[in-house]
């Protein structure tokens, strides 16, 4: 067969056409954000898994509250389970991943017990989600007027 300029771009365009393709597949967003954020978490702290109860409660809320809070939710859900493209980011992006994973491991903390527990093996117990907008002000001072 003899390769002509017309069948060697239309290889490369179905080539380009394959790999995006397979790019969204990987980076496409997932059925199940709870199961990455709670995957995510098991990576990120240690003693606990994704199995925990306490960590599937929390996933469960937390892809419920965070879905209208940030920006490319579900880019940021799949950059999560595929932790090798973070790496690839510019700049900008990859620092808006970092603070939406923080923001996470920070929520998790603050609505657990996992920094009250006597001992490593101990449980970890789902409490609430740590909501600061719907706590309301817990400064004394602020009821006064």
């Amino acid at each position: 067969m003899k390769v002509t300029r017309r069948t060697a771009i239309g290889g490369a365009a179905a080539a380009a056409g394959v790999a995006a393709f397979g790019g969204y597949r990987v980076l496409a967003p997932m059925s199940d954000p709870a199961g990455a954020i709670a995957q995510f978490i098991a990576r990120q702290v240690p003693g606990v898994q994704p199995t925990d109860p306490a960590v599937t409660a929390f996933a469960v809320d937390a892809a419920e509250k965070f879905r209208p809070m940030a920006n490319f939710f579900e880019t940021h859900i799949a950059l999560m389970r595929n932790p090798a493209f973070a790496s690839v980011l510019p700049e900008q992006e990859a620092w808006t991943q970092s603070e939406f994973e923080r923001r996470i491991i920070t929520y998790f903390m603050r609505s657990t017990d996992y920094m009250l527990r006597s001992a490593p093996d101990q449980p970890v117990t789902y409490l609430l989600f740590a909501d600061p907008y719907t706590a309301g002000c817990s400064n004394p001072l602020a009821k006064l007027g």
